[in-house]
């Protein structure tokens, strides 16, 4: 909808916001009713906006998950290594005590 002649309406629907607008043209109480199809398509581009910025988030969230995962790893690996070294320290004092 990058018509300039409808520039004046659509900013009128970006003021009454994306909800207000559905509510209207479902209640039939829509105005103008000759620019319907012009907030229609409004409301599709608005959802396909939404859309793609929710893919972005779960992206985002899925980026995030997968990075605190690989942390979560490497500090599982750090903490078996010292419990590992604690076990062979308690063995070699248990072994070859201090006299």
């Amino acid at each position: 909808m990058s018509d300039p002649k409808f520039a004046p309406f659509l900013a009128t629907l970006e003021e009454r916001g994306a909800h207000e607008v559905r509510l209207s043209l479902a209640s039939g109480v829509f105005y103008p009713v000759d620019m319907q199809h012009v907030a229609i398509g409004w409301l599709a581009e608005q959802d396909a906006e939404t859309a793609r910025q929710a893919e972005a988030w779960r992206t985002q969230e899925v980026s995030t998950a997968s990075k605190a995962n690989r942390m979560l790893r490497a500090v599982n690996g750090i903490i078996i290594a010292i419990a590992a070294l604690t076990l062979i320290v308690s063995i070699l004092a248990w072994v070859f005590p201090r006299r």
